[in-house]
């Protein structure tokens, strides 16, 4: 699993193949996916797309179904502190709404940008600031 930690203290668990499992904010609310919500589907072409039906449990006792779609949109240069890749650009709708846009760069094997879009209209960013090449993905990110 991946674990990634912001700056704020709020946290993401993913899963290897970065599917999101549970979100929590420094206050301790906490979100789960179930199914977890895939951000990645192989192989990854420009013009791929697929969907799910996500259950959305969060501590407050609420919980709704939805559906995700996701849609891999170009193949583009983007920049980030760890330099400047190629990536599948990669737009999440749940629930008809724009969850999250992602880049995902074959090179870094791994996500170098994300967007992630709340529904009081805040955007959490995350980006790869630093990396080195092996046999196995991995990087460092930090979320603004």
């Amino acid at each position: 699993c991946l674990l990634v930690v912001n700056d704020g203290g709020g946290s993401a668990l993913y899963t290897s193949d970065y599917a999101l499992v549970e979100s929590r904010a420094p206050t301790g609310a906490w979100r789960r996916f179930s199914p977890p919500l895939r951000g990645l589907q192989w192989p990854l072409r420009v013009g791929s797309s697929w969907s799910d039906i996500i259950t959305l449990e969060e501590s407050s006792g609420k919980k709704v179904t939805t559906p995700l779609k996701a849609d891999v949109v170009s193949y583009e240069p983007v920049t980030v502190p760890a330099g400047s890749f190629m990536g599948f650009k990669i737009v999440l709708t749940l629930g008809g709404r724009r969850y999250r846009e992602a880049w995902y760069a074959p090179e870094t094997r791994t996500l170098v940008r994300s967007i992630q879009y709340g529904a009081d209209g805040r955007e959490v960013v995350a980006e790869l600031v630093d990396y080195q090449k092996s046999d196995e993905p991995s990087g460092a990110i930090k979320v603004q």
